[in-house]
């Protein structure tokens, strides 16, 4: 792994050169020569130099990286240096570097040792060392401004920013202390509320309200619980922050963060998050509107909801109807304003949309958990940690927390290379996404580098990489592919490279490829890379490293990273559609359309990779005339597959048994924990929820349903996991939470029945497994008539299942993990029934199946 860390820092090396070819070497220019006179010589020292040193002085003597000047009028430019002068008479200006090209200000530094003497007028960074008719006076400036007062490049315009500060129940607080920071957090400006201060349009500032004995700090009026506030103002502006005192109550926050999901042609499922703070008075209820108009006109659905529960489903609904929501708390001093507004379309009757096959391979919130060094030795889960740190004797770090993955590393001497990262399993994939935070801007030596690496597992040192690269100037991002063998780089190549100021310290990389010829990448959502004849010569599976990496011995720098993700492909495919359908959308809850796809041969495909996944957002199909035929809400995960199918037909079923309700979904446990979200039981006679649980490494320790506990029917774990658990005459909708024995790759499947015996529900069950690789087959013999059989194979991610002789229920592929499946049929008599798949490629596996009675 040590190898690997290495190859990596190869890539800091050629960014380096070629940041400074783009951005410095283009600038350079020859030494003027319209100095009249020179004393001495300018030294070797040109590489220090990346503009004009140029001067019109009566003499000048010294070096360029020193110069003492006797001056009447001056200009010039020096990079990091000293510039003494003894000036009598002074009007010009002293340019002191720029190595990176940035738009800097224009900062004027007043002098008052003489009425003779204007000001220098100074750019860049350095120190201007004066002596005035005798007096001697030091200045020290940089691209940011005297003491952080000035922030780089923008807008010249000039606009004002006022903050005020209320209680939570609006009334105006005088006097509470309020500070604008630059954006690196240093003080321009303070004062007490209310205030108002200069600002310069365009530029990013940091307002930070201050708390003051018993009156705390609670919201800004954007809702944003941090007392720091990011602001690049473009106009004048007024901004409220609130605060708590301890004597006062009012009314609450607003809910935050409502989703509309549609369960069927008749149903709209809404959920959202309770307020922040109800300011000292309990939260009693919810008002909840509807809108058929998109939000032009509302009216109330509920009142008072009389509950703390942040969930209603909306019945009796108009099928292919939008219909739009919001939602206000209530508390006994009053009803907050509205949370923000949320839409969904009901479905068509008789059509609906399944979940075919997962697209997730793996992620990692990295922020699910809190966990220090040593506990992630002991139990590292999905990642490996390693690095050259160790054997250089680097200080290093690494941790997780609420807020990600943090990998620390300082070098142990400038110029020497030493960092560590994160790396993880195999996977043959094609989607790689990760959000990556730089610590800093700039650092005093050398350079620091901290990105995302998707490398080929076949022992090469090929890969792509989106990356920062921080030196004592700025941080820029790049996309970098590096070609190599198994020691070393052979070539590389910048495929894109932002070199505008100020960039973000924090970026969403997706990298999409499948290592030969095709490269596609997005950095926030943007497209900044696209190429189908590439020659990337990094074959798959791949592993994909969280890394940082240093060569600055004077700080220890901390990058970190969280919703790490990895999907099969960027398109989703939706399958078996009508005659009739011509084409399908992605359709988020405001009514955009976010994709489109043109249906050929039954099928659709849109191209998804520039969202966040899991993607929240409904599959419509719509005919020639865009009718909707059919719209489903899903969580889309790139490689996901769906298909049609048509309600009004439904497979044959008891008399006695009817099911309500198939889902699946994903994902690794590496919090010991997966759920799958809002599962409808339905509304019949005698219900049953069925869990069905594959996994490869861990087996199942609990799982509920709405905090109910389940039980467990069967399983068998010879191989793999195969477990089957239930719950006799669940309610509503909510969430089935699986808890594993440990961490585990784990596809989870739910049917939901009613009809079903209440006393004898499950009367037979059976569990097989293999000892030689062939396809996974079970068999179980009924006791009574017109009774269901379910069977859930599971057979490792190398493999797929298809074909399965009982009607598939749901099916998940998780590469080199776990392959999950189920599947059903209708006995109408006693005897033995047998569910067989085929196996892509006979492995090793278990399987499980269970009879459901009939109440009948």
């Amino acid at each position: 792994m040590d190898l690997w860390y290495n190859k990596h820092l190869l890539v800091g090396i050629a960014m380096l050169y070629v940041i400074v070819s783009i951005t410095n070497f283009v600038n350079v220019q020859a030494l003027s020569s319209t100095i009249p006179s020179v004393t001495g010589t300018i030294d070797n020292t040109v590489s220090s130099i990346t503009g004009t040193a140029g001067n019109t002085a009566s003499t000048t003597s010294g070096t360029a990286s020193n110069i003492t000047n006797t001056i009447s009028q001056t200009t010039g430019s020096v990079v990091n240096s000293t510039f003494g002068t003894n000036i009598t008479t002074t009007s010009g200006s002293v340019s002191i570097g720029n190595p990176l090209g940035l738009p800097l200000p224009d900062i004027t530094i007043p002098v008052s040792a003489s009425s003779s003497v204007a000001g220098v007028k100074a750019f860049g960074n350095g120190t201007i060392t004066t002596s005035i008719n005798g007096v001697s006076m030091s200045f020290w400036f940089d691209p940011q401004g005297p003491s952080g007062n000035q922030e780089a490049a923008g807008s010249k315009n000039t606009v004002h920013l006022t903050v005020d500060a209320n209680d939570m129940a609006g009334n105006q607080i005088p006097g509470m202390f309020i500070e604008l920071q630059d954006s690196h957090g240093r003080d321009i400006a303070s004062g007490d509320t209310p205030v108002t201060f200069s600002a310069t349009s365009g530029q990013h500032y940091i307002i930070y309200a201050n708390s003051y004995q018993n009156i705390v700090f609670n919201h800004w009026d954007n809702g944003i619980t941090d007392p720091a506030r990011s602001i690049t103002p473009s106009a004048s502006t007024t901004l409220t922050a609130f605060y708590s005192t301890g004597t006062v109550a009012g009314i609450p926050q607003p809910p935050t963060g409502l989703i509309a999901m549609a369960n069927s042609s008749s149903q709209i499922n809404l959920s959202w998050n309770a307020p922040a703070s109800s300011d000292g008075s309990t939260i009693t209820g919810y008002k909840i509107e509807r809108s058929l108009d998109t939000g032009a006109t509302w009216s109330t659905l509920i009142t008072n909801t009389g509950s703390t529960a942040t969930r209603y489903s909306d019945d009796g609904l108009a099928s292919s109807t939008v219909y739009t929501y919001r939602v206000s708390s209530i508390n006994s001093f009053g009803t907050s304003s509205p949370s923000n507004v949320a839409s969904a379309e009901t479905g068509s009757p008789g059509q609906t949309i399944n979940t075919v096959r997962s697209g997730l391979v793996a992620s990692d919130s990295l922020t699910n958990e809190t966990k220090t060094q040593a506990q992630l030795q002991a139990n590292p889960g999905y990642w490996f940690y390693g690095g050259d740190a160790p054997a250089r004797n680097a200080p290093f770090s690494y941790s997780r927390n609420t807020t990600g993955l943090h990998i620390g590393i300082q070098a142990p001497a400038n110029g020497s290379f030493a960092g560590f990262y994160a790396v993880s399993p195999v996977h043959n994939a094609k989607l790689w996404h990760a959000i990556i935070t730089n610590p800093v801007r700039t650092i005093q030596n050398d350079f620091y580098e901290n990105g995302m690496y998707v490398q080929t597992a076949n022992g090469n040192v090929s890969y792509v990489t989106c990356t920062t690269l921080t030196n004592n100037q700025a941080t820029v991002w790049a996309l970098v592919n590096a070609t190599g063998n198994t020691t070393q780089i052979n070539a590389f190549e910048v495929l894109w490279l932002d070199q505008s100021p100020n960039q973000p310290l924090t970026r969403d990389c997706t990298i999409i490829t499948n290592g030969t010829n095709f490269l596609q990448a997005y950095i926030d959502g943007s497209k900044v890379y696209e190429n189908q004849n590439a020659n990337l010569q990094m074959p798959p599976p791949f592993n994909d490293f969280l890394e940082p990496q240093s060569t600055d011995a004077s700080q220890f720098l901390v990058g970190s990273y969280k919703n790490y993700y990895v999907t099969t492909e960027s398109n989703i495919h939706v399958m078996n559609l009508t005659s009739t359908a011509r084409t399908v959308e992605i359709v988020d809850d405001t009514g955009s359309v976010l994709a489109t796809g043109t249906v050929s041969g039954g099928t659709a495909t849109l191209d998804v990779g520039q969202f966040t996944f899991p993607l929240s957002a409904n599959i419509k199909v719509l005919d020639s005339s865009n009718n909707v035929i059919v719209s489903s809400p899903e969580k889309i995960y790139g490689g996901d597959t769906y298909s049609m199918i048509n309600q009004s037909t439904p497979p044959p079923q008891s008399t006695g048994i009817v099911l309500n309700n198939v889902q699946s979904t994903s994902g690794t446990t590496s919090s010991n924990q997966i759920t799958l979200s809002n599962f409808n039981v339905g509304t019949g006679n005698d219900r049953l929820l069925l869990v069905g649980v594959s996994a490869n490494d861990n087996n199942v320790g609990s799982i509920t349903f709405g905090g109910v506990p389940l039980t467990r029917a069967t399983g068998s774990f010879s191989n793999n996991d195969a477990e089957l658990w239930y719950l006799k005459n669940p309610t509503g909708t909510g969430n089935i939470v699986v808890t594993t024995n440990g961490p585990t790759q784990t596809v989870v499947g739910a049917y939901s029945f009613s009809g079903v015996n209440q006393t004898s529900p499950l009367p037979t069950s059976a569990t097989r497994h293999n000892t030689n690789p062939n396809s996974p087959t079970i068999s179980i013999t009924t006791k009574f008539a017109d009774d269901w059989v379910i069977d859930l194979p599971s057979i490792y991610g190398g493999s797929t299942l298809s074909s399965p002789t009982c009607a598939q229920g749901w099916y998940i592929n998780t590469p080199n993990a776990i392959t999950g499946a189920s599947s059903s049929i209708l006995v109408q008599s006693p005897g033995t029934v047998t569910c067989r798949w085929t196996a892509s490629v006979g492995d090793l596996w278990d399987n499980a199946a269970i009879e459901i009675r009939a109440s009948k």
